[in-house]
């Protein structure tokens, strides 16, 4: 056999090797993204969760999430605001997964002034929503 061809099929076999690695770490991500999310709905105002998932979200591994799991983690942390408007950790996290969310496609990895806006908005949106008689918590003021 001659040797190009051998080099053409370690080549070959290298890359094969390697996409099945990254499909497995995929999907180890994506596990790992949904527990997150089911313990966040379990406990959604545990200060303790919040820390857990934003240190798991800013970690380099999960860079490579998807624009719907990124939506889904800050629609996640509005919804849980909107059904405790006057829970100053809720909202903290709320603001803290909207920066994470707006940020992580950016140059720098932080959010613009208008990304700040539209969190501070949609922050705003659900404390105001929800709390009928009740007057809006220092929070959302």
């Amino acid at each position: 056999m001659a040797p190009w061809i051998l080099v053409v099929l370690l080549g070959i076999g290298g890359l094969v090797l390697y996409l099945y690695l990254a499909t497995l770490h995929a999907e180890r991500i994506r596990k790992e993204f949904e527990l997150l999310m089911e313990k966040l709905r379990d406990d959604p105002v545990n200060p303790v969760v919040h820390g857990m998932v934003l240190r798991t979200l800013q970690d380099t591994e999960f860079a490579g999430l998807t624009a719907s799991q990124s939506e889904l983690a800050y629609s996640t942390a509005l919804s849980i605001l909107a059904e405790h408007p006057d829970n100053v950790a809720a909202a903290t996290f709320a603001l803290a997964v909207g920066r994470w969310h707006f940020g992580r496609n950016r140059t720098e990895k932080r959010p613009t002034t208008y990304d700040e806006q539209a969190i501070q908005n949609d922050i705003l949106v659900r404390c105001r929503v929800t709390t009928k008689s009740v007057p809006p918590a220092a929070v959302c003021q």
